[in-house]
């Protein structure tokens, strides 16, 4: 959950320059990483804005995969499902 920090909005780091601004992570619930041996497989609840698009929750689940797999080596396959929600309910 750490290394989702910096994708967060509450984060005081900011987003890549190369991000859109509608690639939001809104939060991240029910994360669950199971070892299989020496590889983990990891699976989470992403909340998103409702507006965000299919192009832009595509670029978001890379990035989550991507950011997860930089943190711990040992990270194989990353799950995302995407929770559309109010972006005032969060």
């Amino acid at each position: 959950l750490h290394a989702l920090e910096p994708l967060l909005p509450s984060s005081t780091t900011t987003l890549p320059q190369d991000a859109p601004k509608a690639e939001q992570l809104l939060a991240v619930e029910d994360l669950r990483a199971t070892r299989a041996g020496s590889l983990m497989f990891v699976d989470l609840t992403a909340k998103v804005p409702r507006s965000m698009s299919v192009a832009d929750t595509s670029a978001l689940e890379k990035r989550i995969g991507r950011t997860l797999k930089q943190a711990k080596k040992e990270v194989s396959e990353v799950r995302v499902r995407f929770e559309p929600v109010e972006t005032d309910r969060v």
